[in-house]
């Protein structure tokens, strides 16, 4: 079996969301900003752009409650 991972520094957008699906498998759902910066053509300022991303996790459910 293959390991995909990804790391994203970034900024949690809301409370992740616990749900449970049909089976009764509990799964995390959140939202997280990631920013980019870099110069412009003109080299006069930086040009930056937020990007939010969509994460769906399924075994920190329990983790990401708050206590």
């Amino acid at each position: 079996m293959f390991d995909n991972s990804v790391r994203l520094v970034g900024f949690v957008g809301k409370d992740a969301e616990v749900k449970t699906t049909k089976t009764q498998r509990e799964f995390t759902v959140l939202s997280l900003a990631t920013t980019a910066s870099w110069k412009d053509k003109n080299g006069d300022g930086y040009i930056r752009r937020t990007e939010w991303h969509k994460l769906i996790a399924r075994a920190i459910s329990r983790r990401l409650r708050r206590h």
